[in-house]
């Protein structure tokens, strides 16, 4: 029996390709150009493939390991930088100095990022910030004294979250993260209020400038705010019918334990109640007609400190004055006095009947004599009357007219407002005599212009004309 020399498979007899290997035997080729296959051969090969795929899986978890091993270095590291950033940004201490060498450049810029208020209301801006540096600049010891608090309320772990409301005008306060687990601190200012109070509508109000509002009815009162603490000038201004006034009052929100302050603004307006012995006499204020009577000045106003008020009244054709008023601070009520007034009236018109009685007999005196200095002491000097007596005396008494007053009357008066100066309307009864010895009783109406006259202290006549 024949073998196969290349694969060693039993060949039948006769054949000379072998059925295995297809080894032509007689062309010495492979039929189909097939290589054999040793099973020698493809055991060793079966087991090089096993062992190289048992090499391939020992490498690829040998290769993850180290991946692993650098991953979590990697990751340690970055958590470790992380947690050193975290605590520095987190750092109370820090921030305490960032605030305070903010106050010492005078940084108001950077200031403002590290405020913080629990009042939404309160804007955190420049303008806050240099309200806050400049009370610094001006108080040096309440730095001091407030950096101190911030670093014990640090060391005593009093820091409290942003919400929560502190007595004090600068705390620390936990408002937020700056990274995830870390907190964000800042430094709290306790908003503040000022409580405005005002009898008066309409008084304009404003803080450091800055126009904060008006009183919109009498008898006002309106909390303002919140700012940041500090020290402010309130303006309040008030520019109404009769008075303007302003003033200026100093606010401090640092020292005050509540975090309001009350101001009382332009306590000097008010309204007053005038009364007088004329209903019908207008008021005047500084010396200007306000159009207004005592019997509509049951509520008048609003006036002012040191305001001079008086009222003038019609007396039967003569104005009368009332004493001045000066307005003192919470005067409720103005009583008018027209006494003096009065009096001086009926003075200046008992005066002017004495002129008047004096005038007419020394008249008749003066022309029956022919003697002008029997009227001259009545007769304003240079005036009118006085050039018209000196030609008609001598002149009716060289025509041989005698006349002699048989009564008169004064009929009215008209007095200016300084008493200076006025008209008298008067009736007289002559009985005349002419030349021929003839007597007849004649009735003169006339109106005579009269002068106060400061040399003699008295008043004297200045004209004469018929009266109808």
């Amino acid at each position: 029996m024949n073998f196969c020399t290349k694969c060693g498979t039993k060949l039948e007899e006769g054949k000379l390709v072998c059925p295995n290997c297809s080894y032509d035997f007689q062309s010495k080729e492979y039929k189909n150009n097939t290589v054999p296959i040793d099973k020698t051969t493809v055991e060793i090969e079966k087991d090089y493939d096993e062992s190289e795929n048992f090499n391939k899986t020992s490498f690829i978890p040998s290769k993850k390991f180290k991946i692993t091993i650098a991953g979590l270095i990697i990751l340690a590291i970055i958590i470790g930088v992380y947690i050193f950033i975290g605590k520095s940004a987190a750092d109370p201490y820090k921030l305490v100095l960032r605030f305070q060498n903010d106050i010492a450049s005078n940084n108001k810029s950077d200031l403002s990022k590290i405020l913080y208020c629990s009042d939404s209301r309160l804007i955190i801006d420049d303008k806050t910030s240099n309200t806050i540096l400049a009370y610094f600049r001006n108080n040096p010891s309440y730095l001091n004294n407030t950096i101190g608090n911030l670093n014990n309320q640090i060391s005593t772990n009093n820091v409290r979250y942003g919400n929560m409301l502190s007595q004090s005008n600068f705390s620390i306060v936990s408002a937020g993260n700056a990274l995830p687990f870390f907190p964000r601190y800042k430094i709290s200012i306790k908003p503040t209020f000022v409580n405005i109070k005002t009898s008066i509508k309409d008084v304009q109000f404003s803080l450091n400038n800055s126009k904060i509002g008006k009183s919109d009815s009498d008898n006002f009162s309106r909390e303002f705010g919140p700012f940041a603490p500090g020290e402010y000038k309130l303006y309040a201004s008030y520019n109404g019918k009769y008075t303007s006034l302003n003033n200026t009052y100093n606010v401090d929100l640092i020292n005050s334990t509540s975090g309001r302050v009350d101001i009382n603004a332009l306590e000097d307006l008010n309204y007053v109640r005038i009364n007088g012995d004329y209903p019908d006499a207008e008021i005047f204020v500084n010396n200007r007609n306000s159009n207004v009577k005592i019997s509509d000045a049951s509520n008048f106003g609003p006036v002012s400190s040191d305001m001079k008020i008086y009222a003038v009244a019609n007396k039967d054709g003569k104005k009368l004055k009332s004493s001045e008023y000066t307005v003192s601070s919470g005067d409720k009520t103005i009583s008018l006095n027209f006494s003096s007034s009065e009096y001086e009236l009926s003075s200046t018109e008992d005066q002017l009947r004495d002129l008047i009685h004096w005038y007419t007999n020394s008249f008749s005196n003066a022309v029956n004599y022919n003697n002008f200095s029997e009227v001259q002491p009545y007769i304003y000097p240079g005036s009118e009357l006085y050039n018209e007596q000196q030609k008609y005396i001598p002149s009716t008494y060289n025509n041989g007219i005698k006349e002699y007053i048989m009564s008169y009357n004064v009929l009215s008066t008209q007095i200016s407002d300084d008493n200076n100066s006025g008209t008298i309307t008067t009736e007289e009864v002559y009985d005349i005599t002419n030349a021929s010895g003839k007597t007849s009783t004649k009735t003169f109406r006339y109106t005579y212009g009269f002068k106060y006259n400061e040399n003699t202290g008295g008043y004297q006549l200045t004209s004469i004309m018929d009266s109808k």
